[in-house]
């Protein structure tokens, strides 16, 4: 009998909607510490695992509220705090908010605008996912991170600027941007994380900064739209599928005196990459013999030197219907082998 009254009670309160708020000032819902007297944007209730608040129409969060006679600074706005909020036009943030927590805005879909102040440290995850109307962001210098997924399938985000702060794109960050041609990249980036550009269809040029050490999985994957893409002299290491269902891509300038560390199907697998076969790989003039003794960079239709400089190293597919075909070291050869080849002055690669 007591196990059937538990559980009676405990089925209760799940359907029973717990406030999570201490305070409602202004419309906006938060929560206080007082040993810090700092206080935290959040949702008005939790109910069934679903999170609801009824922020709508332009709202701006102070950088402090006072309750009995106290003082509170505004500190962050906390996980979930927005979710949902189908009537919420446009959010401002000021200066005292250091986080902005996970799922704080997620779809919120008719949140065009959103703005972010100086000293404004971490954006975590999913915080501006799915706000579908949000057409451009720019974050503060101050923000050191910004996390996975953080504006992920925002189809109407046109640009965005990540402040000087930001040292590595995280995985997801603008996945499924599909309206985002202008990306500005202040900081000394040093790493592009799995999926981060993912489907973003409208890009037609990329720069990845010259700061950039790694290029991690499927990166650029289903960037229909991109014709140019340039990868720094430092790079080290491209991740697998990183420029993979680049369809229409039509330069690489790759600055790197060594092929960086990859897998064969950085720009997919071998029948994903038809796309190569009238793509021009640039590369430093020295370092064009080694490229093109390495898959996938053998596969573009032609690899020429930066510089723009004959050099008699240009790879170039063709026919094989050639009247003079020569080994690496001069032999002449009755037909082309598999690997380097010298056909009518030029080095062709057969696999």
């Amino acid at each position: 009998m007591l196990r059937k009254i538990v559980l009676l009670f405990f089925m209760i309160s799940l359907s029973v909607a717990v406030n999570a708020y201490d305070i409602v000032i202004d419309g906006i819902y938060y929560i206080l510490d007082s040993d810090s007297q700092t206080a935290s944007v959040t949702y008005k209730e939790h109910k069934n695992g679903t999170y609801k608040s009824d922020y709508a129409g332009d709202v701006s969060i102070p950088e402090s509220v006072v309750h009995q006679g106290v003082n509170y600074r505004v500190t962050a706005i906390g996980s979930h705090a927005f979710q949902g909020c189908k009537g919420l036009t446009a959010i401002s943030v000021p200066t005292s908010v250091r986080m902005i927590g996970h799922f704080a805005f997620v779809r919120c879909s008719n949140l065009k605008s959103v703005m972010l102040s100086e000293g404004l440290d971490t954006i975590r995850s999913g915080a501006f996912a799915q706000c579908e109307a949000l057409e451009s962001i720019v974050i503060p210098n101050t923000v050191t991170a910004v996390h996975d997924h953080a504006f992920a399938g925002c189809v109407d985000l046109v640009s965005a600027t990540m402040g000087k702060g930001v040292t590595s794109i995280m995985n997801s960050v603008f996945t499924g941007c599909s309206s985002l041609t202008d990306i500005v990249l202040l900081g000394e980036i040093t790493e592009i994380g799995g999926m981060a550009f993912y489907c973003c269809t409208s890009l037609n040029a990329f720069n990845i900064p010259e700061s950039v050490e790694y290029v991690d999985y499927s990166a650029f994957e289903g960037c229909s739209g991109l014709l140019c893409i340039t990868i720094p002299r430092n790079i080290m290491q491209i991740g697998h599928n990183a420029f993979r269902l680049c369809y229409n891509i039509k330069d690489v300038y790759c600055y790197s005196p060594t092929v960086p560390l990859s897998s064969a199907d950085i720009f997919g697998a071998y029948s994903d990459i038809t796309c190569l076969d009238s793509a021009t790989l640039y590369v430093p003039q020295d370092a064009i013999p080694q490229y093109i003794s390495y898959s996938p960079w053998a596969y573009f239709f032609s690899v020429k030197p930066i510089e723009g400089q004959e050099t008699g190293i240009e790879l170039v597919h063709s026919d094989f219907g050639a009247s003079s075909c020569f080994s690496p070291n001069g032999q002449r050869l009755p037909h082309p082998q598999k690997g380097i080849n010298i056909i009518n002055g030029k080095k062709v690669v057969v696999n």
